[in-house]
């Protein structure tokens, strides 16, 4: 069970971070991985490079994210291609 002291902590935080939207929770949502290529057996250096895909209002109270993320080498080769959204409420 959730202290109630973080659980208002949490509110409180949702609330600041998302004010002008009235979002004060969100809900994970569906996540799809696509292994592009083999990553390379000696290791490498890798940057994550994350996109927002869309942001739409379904109703007055409900917003959905998606977003897609890629894991690339510094020459920006992809290895893996990430995509998931989220429910905002």
């Amino acid at each position: 069970m959730m202290n109630d002291k973080i659980l208002c902590f949490c509110r409180l935080y949702m609330m600041l971070s998302f004010p002008a939207f009235g979002i004060t929770t969100g809900l994970d949502g569906e996540r799809y991985i696509e292994r592009v290529r083999d990553l390379p057996i000696d290791g490498g250096e890798f940057v994550w490079r994350h996109e927002h895909i869309a942001i739409t209002r379904k109703t007055d109270t409900l917003v959905l994210a998606e977003y897609e993320t890629t894991m690339e080498d510094m020459d920006g080769n992809v290895y893996y291609k990430f995509w998931s959204s989220q429910a905002s409420m």
